[in-house]
C-alpha cells in the first residue's frame, strides 16, 4: 500500500496520531512508532537509504517516546509531542495572559507574522546584534544548530554569540520574501541596547483550579513546577481516583518538587462538589 502511494517520491510523510480519546494513552504512540517502522522499513526493501526517505513528521501524545520514534526511521524525522506542546501552552497561557493572541498570529499561515528559518551562508562569522540591520522587514530572533536530536535552538542569544556554518536563522516575519538579507555593504552594526535598570518582575504566587484530568495534565505540572522563581498551587478536581492520577504523575515524570498540587475526587459540573469546604474555588 505504501509503494501504491509512491510514498518514497513524497516531499513530507505526516503520521498524526490516532484518536486516543476511547483507547489507552499507550496504544496511539505504539501504533505511530509501527507505522514508522513499516515505512522506514518499506525504503530499505526498496533499496533507498536515509538520503532517498522523506522528511518525516509523527504526532505523539508521551514525550517519553520522543526519542523511540525518532531512532524507528532511518531518514529525517521531526517527533512532536502533543502534552508537551499542550502542557506549555496552557502553562504560558496562564502566566502571561493574552499570549494566546501571539501564538496564534505567529502559528497562522494566513495573517500576519510567523516563523522562519533560513541558512545565510554570507552571514557567517557575525553576531545576531550585527545582523539586526540585514532584515528591515524581519526580526531575528535566534539561531537553530545542529540537525536530528542534536538540533538545538537558542533565542535572544547573548552577543559573544557568533553564526555559524549550517546555523539557521530564526526570523519573525511577514513573508519568506521578507528573510532575505540585504548585502552585506549595505547595512551598519546595530549598537547593543543597555540592560534594563531593574528585572521585570514576575507574580510571586498563583492559584491555578484544573476541572478535569487527561494525559496532558502532568505535562502541564511539570511545566509549571520548572519556573524556579514563581510560586503555584494547584488544585484537581476530576472523578479519576486521586491514587491513579498520582501514579500517572509518577510515571511520566511528573511528581511536583515546588509546586503545590492537592488532589479531590469530585464531579466538577456539580455545585456541591465546587463549593465543599474542601474544594472553595471562590478564593
Amino acid at each position: 500500500h505504501l509503494r501504491r502511494a509512491d510514498f518514497l517520491h513524497a516531499a513530507a510523510i505526516l503520521v498524526p496520531a490516532p484518536d486516543s480519546a476511547t483507547v489507552n494513552i499507550e496504544y496511539p504512540d505504539a501504533r505511530t512508532i509501527k507505522t514508522i517502522l513499516a515505512t522506514s522499513k518499506s525504503s530499505r526493501d526498496d533499496g533507498g537509504d536515509a538520503t532517498d526517505m522523506p522528511l518525516m513528521v509523527a504526532e505523539l501524545n508521551d514525550a517519553r517516546k520522543l526519542r523511540i520514534a525518532a531512532n524507528a526511521y532511518g531518514g529525517p524525522i521531526e517527533t512532536i509531542a502533543s502534552d508537551l506542546i499542550v502542557g506549555r501552552l496552557l502553562a504560558q497561557n496562564i502566566r502571561h495572559p493574552g499570549i494566546s493572541h501571539v501564538y496564534s498570529e505567529m502559528l497562522r499561515h494566513d495573517a500576519g507574522s510567523e516563523i522562519y528559518l533560513n541558512e545565510v551562508p554570507e552571514l557567517v562569522g557575525r553576531s545576531l546584534t550585527d545582523i539586526t540591520s540585514c532584515f528591515p522587514r524581519a526580526v531575528p530572533l535566534g539561531i537553530l544548530r545542529g540537525e536530528g536530536a542534536n538540533c538545538r535552538a537558542s533565542l535572544n542569544p547573548p552577543p559573544s554569540v557568533v553564526i555559524q556554518a549550517g546555523d539557521r536563522l530564526v526570523l519573525l516575519a511577514a513573508s519568506f520574501e521578507d528573510v532575505r538579507p540585504l548585502a552585506a555593504r549595505e547595512t551598519q552594526p546595530v549598537r547593543a541596547r543597555a540592560p534594563l535598570e531593574r528585572p521585570v518582575e514576575m507574580l510571586p504566587f498563583r492559584r491555578v483550579l484544573v476541572l478535569g484530568w487527561n494525559h496532558v495534565v502532568p505535562a502541564f505540572i511539570r511545566e509549571l513546577d520548572g519556573y524556579a522563581d514563581e510560586a503555584f498551587e494547584v488544585d484537581i478536581i476530576s472523578l479519576v481516583p486521586k491514587a491513579e492520577r498520582l501514579a500517572e504523575l509518577a510515571r511520566f515524570d511528573a511528581t511536583p518538587h515546588r509546586t503545590s498540587v492537592r488532589m479531590f475526587e469530585g464531579e466538577y459540573t456539580s455545585l456541591a462538589d465546587t463549593t465543599s469546604r474542601s474544594v472553595d474555588v471562590s478564593r
